[in-house]
């Protein structure tokens, strides 16, 4: 590569001429290792074997990095070809006619995935290829096609370590039977193979005329693996444990006394006891420091699961005590309120009944529900801690809920509540009077001063809105009206700008409301608000019907609000134009409702993005063949003459783009997307990534 430099470029130039010469004086070691990092794929990624394949979402090439000049592809060559993904028929067939053409790639090549088949084209690719150590392969396999090119390859192998991914449970076809016994056969003569993998269950239970049975799905290949002297390790995905599998297991293990055996990806204690009973009472003590058992990656939980072997004792929930006796000196409580914090995350997963209680008071989305209950039952000091922290976002949906909040935060604390979520329930006085139990509602913000407050959510009730709003909460930037409430008259609304004249408690509309949720207010208030700026609200959900008052409430004092959220069975031609400065558009519930709703016509000068969370599956193949249809005939009324500046149409759905290739052919979205983008518009899925087509 040849760079020419003038004496007359711009101080501009001259940066950009400099970093350019300066790659080009890299030797060839420092640019492999740059540009190797760029073409790394992780082991995690080359291994997961999950529904979806991890590689169909990539939005990128790596003949990006290889085109940008022939020295590039000469020194990152040996990394591209390190690590070989194929995942389709074309890809296979380009492959193996660039090995054809440059057999001594094949060198380079050490780790192999395939999910699929692919004819013959990957046993061409073995061929040339000794040097192959990790080989990930699917079992899920379809009536249609060949499979005597995958039988080949596994009888051209000698992998260290083979990943088998079972996938979904598939009937039992001629394929699958083929090519579980040709892997059989080739265990037998592979030499270096020390780890195999089972993702998946590898014992299912199927339901007979008469009886529930057990049967491995893969007895001859675990029979296979007995006869390896170089296998070292063997991992089972945990599912049903079975008796075929107990036995494969406890064959394994008495027949190398060097082999491990790894049930993985446990979820819970629960699961480790039941494993670690089952595992004890079938195998030998000997055997017990051989069976591993591995929580699932990234799963946090009260204890979290590492790695226990059968000899470890029974893993249970640490008992924290405290000292009631702790100094409350203000750096030792600094301290203990980061420990609480850290303490008190969110887990990253967290089963359902855990967030849900009738007499929480907390949002348990926002925390630990198990972590949050022990630091309440610690010690007076604990209990003040975790209060505050837990007030940061209060969910009084219940009146049980707002008693136990009295009983367990001290009335006059200042509270960093960010968030505030209440439900209409209506607290009965108690009988005999109780100071605590005899409060309603309201009384929260009187009791407890909120000054960080941002986030409310209240149904419409005077009394609920008039407390918030004399008691100083008028800096929200989001604010939800649900409906609900004692039905008294609209409460009078003045700006926070306007007049200073002494009214009866009025309601102060938020001058920071950014984001307006209407969920069944009374019509009026929002014809009332109209009269009023909202200078910085920029997006209103419209949740039900308005049949009144919103159009003047957008065209009279509205003029920044850049997104609308709505329903299909809500949403009306009038609405949208209503919006006249609206960029984005979201619409959830039903498509056909929604086009019914627009009646066959969406117009707007400004609209550029169109978020849509409709359902993109049906139950059967004629509703699906329907809804496919529907869907085009959505996609065609997006033309430019009433869409002049929309850009991207987003659907909510993470399965939107097909990863097989035999998906890719049944999938009608690759088809709508090269539709829409001729047209200048861009269709991408829930993570916001776009179809990119594949090498056919």
């Amino acid at each position: 590569m040849t760079l020419v430099f003038t004496p007359h470029l711009h101080s501009s130039n001259h940066t950009s001429s400099s970093e350019a010469m300066a790659m080009v004086l890299l030797p060839d070691e420092q640019l492999l290792a740059i540009l190797d990092h760029a073409l790394y794929i992780c082991d995690q990624l080359f291994a997961d074997t999950s529904s979806s394949s991890p590689f169909g979402e990539s939005d990128w090439s790596a003949a990006n990095v290889l085109l940008v000049c022939k020295r590039w592809m000469r020194v990152a060559t040996p990394s591209l070809y390190d690590t070989v993904i194929v995942r389709s028929t074309g890809q296979a067939k380009a492959l193996a006619k660039a090995l054809s053409r440059n057999p001594e790639f094949g060198q380079y090549i050490k780790r192999l995935r395939i999910e699929g088949p692919y004819g013959g084209h990957i046993d061409k690719v073995v061929r040339v290829s000794p040097n192959i150590v990790d080989f990930c392969f699917t079992m899920n396999l379809y009536s249609g096609g060949s499979v005597n090119g995958l039988v080949k390859t596994l009888h051209n192998l000698d992998p260290r370590r083979v990943i088998l991914s079972l996938g979904p449970a598939l009937s039992e076809n001629t394929h699958v039977r083929q090519v579980e016994n040709a892997l059989a056969t080739a265990i037998l003569d592979w030499r270096n193979l020390e780890v195999f993998k089972f993702t998946g269950s590898s014992a299912l239970r199927v339901r007979t005329r008469r009886t529930i049975v057990d049967y491995c799905e893969h007895p001859i290949v675990l029979e296979a693996l007995k006869t390896v002297t170089s296998l070292r390790h063997v991992y089972f995905y945990h599912g049903n444990l079975s008796t075929a599998v107990v036995a494969s297991v406890l064959g394994l293990l008495e027949q190398h006394p060097t082999v491990f055996v790894t049930i993985y990806n446990l979820e819970a204690v629960d699961q480790y006891n039941e494993y670690s009973k089952i595992l004890r009472k079938s195998l030998a003590p000997a055997l017990h420091t051989r069976i591993r058992l591995a929580a699932k990656t990234g799963y946090a939980t009260s204890p979290t699961l590492a790695e226990f072997n059968l000899t470890k004792p029974k893993p249970t929930k640490p008992d924290v005590v405290f000292s009631t006796t702790l100094e409350y000196a203000d750096d030792g409580v600094s301290i203990w309120v980061k420990i609480c914090q850290f303490a008190l995350a969110p887990p990253i997963h967290q089963h359902h009944n855990e967030r849900f209680q009738s007499n929480m008071w907390f949002n348990a989305m926002e925390f630990d529900f198990n972590t949050a209950a022990s630091l309440m039952q610690t010690s007076p000091m604990f209990k003040n801690i975790a209060a505050v922290i837990l007030s940061q976002h209060l969910w009084l949906q219940t009146p049980s809920a707002l008693n136990v909040f009295y009983s367990q935060v001290s009335p006059g604390l200042l509270l960093p509540t960010r968030s505030l979520s209440i439900m209409q329930h209506r607290v009965q006085p108690s009988s005999p009077p109780d100071p605590v139990r005899g409060r309603d509602y309201e009384s929260i913000f009187a009791l407890y001063p909120m000054f960080n407050l941002s986030s409310l959510s209240i149904p419409y009730d005077a009394a609920l809105m008039d407390a918030a709003s004399y008691n100083g909460h008028n800096m929200i930037t989001s604010l939800t009206l649900e409906s609900g409430g004692s039905h008294k008259a609209a409460v009078p609304i003045v700006s926070i700008g306007g007049s200073t004249v002494a009214v009866d408690r009025e309601w102060v509309t938020p001058h920071g409301l950014r984001n307006l949720v209407w969920k069944g207010a009374p019509e009026g208030l929002l014809a009332d608000m109209a009269n009023h700026s909202f200078s910085q609200l920029q997006v209103i959900s419209m949740l039900v019907r308005c049949t009144s008052g919103f159009e003047t409430f957008m065209q009279s004092s509205v003029a920044s609000v850049l997104t609308l959220k709505t329903n299909a069975s809500v949403i009306s031609p009038s609405m949208v134009s209503a919006c006249s400065s609206l960029g984005t558009l979201h619409v959830s519930g039903n498509l056909k409702t929604f086009m019914d709703s627009m009646r066959g016509k969406i117009q707007h000068a400004r609209l550029t993005t169109l978020i849509l969370d409709f359902s993109i599956w049906a139950s059967t193949k004629s509703f699906q063949h329907l809804l496919e249809c529907r869907w085009a005939t959505f996609i065609d009324l997006l033309t430019h003459d009433a869409l002049p500046m929309l850009e991207k149409v987003q659907i909510l759905n993470s399965s939107l783009w097909p990863t097989t290739e035999r998906d890719i052919k049944a999938s009608c979205w690759p088809r709508l997307s090269e539709s829409a983008s001729q047209r200048g518009i861009t269709i991408v899925d829930k993570s916001g990534r776009a179809w990119r087509r594949r090498v056919q």
